[in-house]
């Protein structure tokens, strides 16, 4: 249940590779012609880098896919190029940026991105793929680490420093394991999964041919089954269905076994070799599923400690029609969960629930705190990251 005033808060997601500045940003007091008053002036810095990041990022996007980008793709690109160029004149102005527009750009440009990967794989091969999938996650933790930063900064002297300190505690664990994890975290896993599947395919149509007609019944029915199953899996992966392919894939392989075994020591060199190249691709595919599985329910508990934090943040002074938007926000996360153990698609859910969350933004009538702001984006990245990798498992 993503019960928004109940849920305890859990590490951040595993895909980072950079990491905010170690000890946090802080406003700092200055003299100026005896008047003391606050100063941003340095601690602007990690600020200013991670904007730096991540315009290369996009740069670096931009260039990955070159002509091959969707109409859509293209537009999610110049709108954020635009609003970071933003960004960067409030920066040079010694201003703290909102990051509202920028964090917009980034949702619409993952879930565009994400629906285009199949494609892209085909059209520009599996490596480039890969590669267009490890910038878009750059740009994404690049724009965490903002985040992070800017938040920080807002945070003033009248927080309890008790509170501050055990916030910034919090967040510097997340970054230790999200950096921890981050390195292990494969990308490209649409195109390896789209691989694997015409792997297995193939070996089937192999290890039919190196049998020929001479099978036993037992063989004969091993294969039947086995052909059968792995139309479900592909059925699966068509419709996107992560939850049914890791027992389906569990058919096939307990499928093959009993193909090994009824075919015994006596099968031919080239049986055997089809055998075996069907073992390790469905091994392989078990992996990458797997893969996805895990990322999925680490962005589900990212999703539900962001919507925990989001509650913590706003309290219980909002009046009622925040607390109506705050219900019906954790209704649409709900219904994002039930989705995915379903087995069902969830873009749509996805897009309510952020709906929502713009729905409790403007109700707030700009009175957002500045502790709140940076849960409202973090749940915003979560909740893409969601879709982004649901679509990793589609092929």
């Amino acid at each position: 249940m993503f019960g928004l005033r109940t849920l305890s808060r859990t590490r951040r997601h595993p895909l980072a590779r950079t990491r905010s500045s170690p000890h946090g940003v802080r406003l700092r007091i200055e003299e100026l012609e005896c008047r003391t008053t606050p100063s941003t002036f340095g601690s602007l810095n990690p600020v200013q880098h991670q904007v730096a990041d991540i315009q290369a990022d996009v740069t670096a996007l931009s260039k990955a896919l070159g002509s091959s980008a969707s109409k859509a793709v293209t537009g999610d690109l110049t709108q954020l190029t635009t609003d970071l160029k933003a960004v960067s004149a409030d920066l040079a102005k010694g201003n703290l940026p909102n990051l509202d527009k920028v964090i917009a750009d980034q949702a619409a440009l993952s879930t565009d991105l994400s629906k285009d990967l199949a494609n892209l794989a085909k059209n520009l091969g599996t490596p480039a793929a890969r590669h267009i999938r490890n910038d878009l996650r750059d740009l994404s933790n690049d724009l965490r680490g903002l985040n992070r930063d800017v938040a920080r900064i807002e945070r003033t002297d009248r927080d309890d420093e008790g509170g501050e300190r055990r916030a910034e505690d919090t967040s510097d664990r997340d970054d230790e394991g999200e950096e921890q994890r981050g390195e292990n975290a494969p990308a490209g896993q649409q195109a390896d999964i789209a691989s694997d599947a015409k792997d297995i395919q193939a070996d089937l149509a192999a290890l039919s041919k190196a049998l020929g007609s001479g099978a036993s019944k037992a063989v004969t029915a091993d294969l039947t089954q086995l052909t059968t199953d792995l139309k479900a899996v592909s059925a699966d992966l068509a419709n996107g269905k992560l939850q049914n392919l890791s027992t389906d894939i569990g058919k096939v392989v307990a499928d093959e076994a009993s193909l090994a075994k009824d075919l015994g020591p006596s099968a031919s060199g080239k049986v055997r070799g089809a055998l075996a190249d069907l073992k390790s691709d469905l091994k392989d595919l078990s992996q990458d599923v797997a893969q996805v599985t895990n990322d999925v329910q680490s962005d589900l508990k990212d999703i539900q400690a962001d919507a925990a934090e989001l509650a913590k943040r706003l309290g219980s002074g909002g009046g009622s029609t925040v607390t109506s938007d705050l219900k019906a926000l954790n209704a649409a996360l709900e219904k994002v969960a039930a989705d995915v153990s379903a087995g069902k698609g969830v873009s749509a859910d996805v897009a309510a629930a952020l709906k929502g969350e713009n729905t409790l933004i403007g109700d707030l009538n700009g009175h957002v705190p500045a502790s709140a702001r940076a849960s409202f984006h973090d749940l915003t990245l979560d909740l893409t990251d969601l879709a982004s990798d649901l679509a990793g498992a589609k092929v």
